[in-house]
């Protein structure tokens, strides 16, 4: 999946969304001030919510003396905060200056026609449409990107829509959610996000209405390509999001942790030794030593050798791949073993030419041998507290 120019994949760098939803309030200064905040975080996205009233509800629901008081709630809120078009576009192009995506979630198939117009570059689709496939292919007209939240849905209704979207070859995204403002940790479940990427073979993300951040950054190392938090300026605002959202320093908070988090999370590949564990490794584990003088040309038996530390030499894993061999040096009692004992010994370069300057890391002690052998531009000397006490010039021959 792409939206513009980001690759959206498991195991990629994170997309993330700060959904702005309504929680403007019905201000354009409040929501570029919004816009701001994130594009400082260098959050790649930010979202809000598109309807039209008039073809979203019913008309039962549209009569204040008939409608449901939960549903009359809900639609006092959102006309009292509802944006215009010209307004979205005023939105939409700040964001472009802002070098941020401009994305919104359409609520009805008008919504969807008005958006065309922003040219948003994908869309998402609310876990109360998850379901509706009437929507949903009205948005797939467009041909772009699709990003649906799982809230609200059982598993049948959610396999019944990525069928529908895979037969339409749709390019799409789920994001795991739990559809509960704020979300009690209980029901979170970030367990199902291993099952939607195994049972689809998608890109899965997570849109959070938790406190905190925790489980968002825990979301991010399941394996969800997507977040999605919605932000706010005060959580003590009017409107049914703001409790849910993250505030400017716990979003901050979140993209610093999630940077960390990237970076440590690493890859698939096969497991290497780092650089620190070398030295590490070179101190504590064992390897091959002599435990006796061992004459150029000896066979090799197990009572000539001995485990010991410091990991200098041969792992003690390869002790029966050596026995039996024949040695081609003397060897001292009590000296590690090397595979350069057993094989054709290969002599360096005298004169290395390299385009640049070039050196060699090296202790003290082997200075003075590994200089009769090559001659580097730098040395780097590692030390240990005993090697600082030394006199220097008995090394390097210095006058």
């Amino acid at each position: 999946m792409k939206i513009n120019n980001h690759d959206i994949q498991k195991g990629g760098k994170v997309f993330v969304i700060a959904e702005i939803g309504m929680n403007h309030n019905g201000s354009v200064t409040r929501a570029k001030k919004l816009i701001d905040h994130a594009s400082a975080m260098k959050v790649d996205c930010v979202k809000f919510q598109m309807r039209s009233l008039k073809d979203l509800y019913s008309k039962d629901a549209l009569n204040i003396s008939s409608g449901d008081l939960s549903t009359q709630y809900t639609l006092n809120l959102l006309k009292k905060f509802e944006l215009s078009q010209i307004q979205f576009k005023k939105l939409s192009d700040y964001a472009k200056q802002k070098k941020i995506i401009f994305m919104c979630t359409p609520w009805d198939k008008k919504s969807v026609d008005n958006l065309e117009k922003l040219q948003v570059p994908a869309y998402k689709v609310a876990s109360a449409d998850l379901t509706n496939i009437d929507l949903i292919g009205h948005i797939l007209k467009t041909k772009k990107p699709v990003i649906l939240s799982t809230g609200m849905s059982n598993e049948k209704e959610i396999d019944m829509t990525v069928k529908y979207l895979k037969a339409k070859d749709a390019c799409f995204a789920l994001l795991h959610t739990n559809s509960t403002y704020p979300t009690p940790l209980k029901d979170i479940n970030l367990n199902y996000i291993d099952k939607l990427i195994k049972k689809h073979n998608i890109p899965v993300g997570y849109s959070g209405h938790d406190r905190g951040i925790l489980s968002t950054l825990s979301a991010v190392a399941k394996g969800a390509c997507i977040i999605e938090r919605h932000i706010t300026l005060d959580k003590s605002m009017e409107g049914p999001d703001h409790a849910a959202s993250l505030d400017i320093e716990e979003f901050k908070q979140f993209m610093s942790n999630l940077n960390e988090l990237e970076v440590s999370l690493g890859s698939e590949n096969d497991r290497v030794i780092t650089q620190g564990e070398m030295i590490n490794r070179e101190n504590l584990s064992k390897s091959i030593y002599s435990s006796k003088d061992i004459k150029i040309g000896s066979k090799i038996t197990r009572a000539m050798l001995d485990i010991k530390s410091p990991g200098q030499g041969i792992s003690p894993q390869n002790i029966t791949k050596i026995i039996g061999k024949t040695i081609n040096k003397h060897i001292t009692k009590g000296k590690p073993l090397f595979l350069s004992d057993f094989k054709k010994i290969i002599k360096p370069k005298n004169n290395y030419k390299f385009k640049s300057k070039w050196g060699i890391p090296v202790r003290l002690h082997d200075a003075k041998r590994l200089l009769r052998i090559v001659k580097p531009d730098i040395i780097e000397f590692h030390m240990s507290y005993n090697d600082l006490d030394e006199n220097f010039n008995a090394y390097l021959n210095i006058n």
